[in-house]
């Protein structure tokens, strides 16, 4: 009923159920007709970042000077904002292009504020993390972070990028969209009766003027906003390099104290192979004269001088030899844990060279089979 009444664009339907951000002109009448009635439809949706929801449907009649349409908003504020703009705006009320432009610098204001608020958080996750080289001039608003929350920094500047670069595709989308609604602004001027060209073109040069400011605002934001993206991108990167430095010097931290725990170890495991041999020393005479247990002095002489007796030098005889025997045993047995290591090392020296000769040559190979491959093959083919 609505659009028969107002004859709106066959396509409002569409308009109203679809999420597509679009500004669309369309012709309602036949070629034939020497002014005929035209159409416009527009959508700006959220897409889930931007506050902002509004379509409309317009039809407008040049032989009349009437212009119908239908808008619907999403929040009590939007509708309050194109009450307020026609209220301002009365006179140009029917002119079919005043809603358009004034959804497009609504939708800028937006970018605009959303701009600064992503500005801001980039400041402040650049001050906090300190890797920048852009001082801040108002360094107070932005206090050092007490903690050193990396995750929380990488998050906010990767808040700024992904927000930036949806900011920067609907900026140029409203740019986009200006250029459309000039060219509608021509198209309206064209299809407008002689009698009436007097009152279009005065609501015309105020649209015109309107525009152009949208249209440098809109260039400025995009600047700022590809600014902010670069920015922001350039803040990641030094975020996760400051982060790979840190953590590569607490890789040196750890290997350097595990280099002295080693050299620790191994001053340890000498002490150790000292007291080993001497043990190994000690331990066949202990055994010797446990073994014997029997009393090589005699300190009960008349003379008070103590005696030894003919049997003292069998312990020397099983001692000396023993001590040997066990001290030989025990450097063979290095000897034979040296030869073992060493040969292991050959084996895995020579398996790493095999392997390293034997990717070489499939790499060699390899490179052939494609130069084979790209080579450029000629058919030739003539007729006598």
């Amino acid at each position: 009923m609505i659009m028969e009444a107002f004859n709106l664009p066959s396509s409002t339907p569409w308009a109203f159920g679809t999420d597509e951000p679009h500004f669309q002109r369309y012709n309602l009448d036949d070629r034939r007709v020497t002014f005929p009635r035209t159409g416009f439809t527009m959508r700006r949706s959220t897409r889930g970042i931007l506050a902002m929801n509004m379509v409309l449907a317009i039809s407008y009649d040049p032989n009349a000077g009437l212009t119908c349409g239908v808008v619907l908003t999403w929040s009590d504020e939007q509708t309050a904002f194109v009450t307020e703009e026609l209220k301002g705006y009365c006179r140009l009320a029917g002119y079919p292009l005043l809603l358009p432009i004034l959804f497009t610098d609504y939708q800028r204001g937006l970018l605009h504020q959303e701009g600064e608020h992503i500005w801001e958080i980039l400041l402040e996750v650049e001050t906090a993390s300190g890797q920048t080289g852009a001082p801040v001039i108002s360094a107070d608003n932005y206090p050092l972070s007490a903690s050193s929350d990396f995750d929380t920094m990488i998050k906010g500047a990767l808040q700024v990028v992904q927000l930036a670069a949806g900011w920067v595709a609907y900026t140029e989308m409203l740019l986009s969209a200006t250029e459309t609604i000039r060219e509608s602004i021509r198209h309206i001027k064209a299809t407008t009766p002689q009698e009436r060209l007097d009152t279009v073109e005065e609501a015309q040069s105020i649209m015109v003027e309107y525009l152009g400011y949208i249209s440098l605002g809109n260039n400025a934001m995009l600047s700022q906003l590809q600014y902010i993206y670069k920015r922001g991108q350039a803040q990641m990167t030094a975020i996760y390099n400051y982060i790979a430095k840190r953590d590569a010097q607490s890789t040196l931290d750890i290997s350097t104290t595990s280099r002295q725990i080693a050299a620790a170890s191994k001053r340890d495991s000498s002490a150790m192979k000292g007291i080993a041999l001497l043990t190994m020393v000690f331990l066949p005479g202990t055994y010797a004269a446990t073994f014997l247990a029997m009393p090589l002095f005699d300190f009960s002489n008349v003379s008070g001088a103590p005696t030894v007796k003919t049997g003292f030098w069998i312990y020397w005889a099983i001692t000396i030899p023993l001590t040997t025997i066990v001290l030989g045993v025990y450097l063979t047995y290095l000897v034979r844990i040296q030869r073992r290591d060493q040969l292991e090392d050959s084996k895995i020296i020579r398996r790493m060279n095999h392997d390293n000769k034997g990717q070489a040559v499939y790499t060699a190979r390899s490179t052939n089979a494609s130069r084979m491959k790209t080579r450029p093959q000629f058919t030739l083919s003539s007729r006598l």
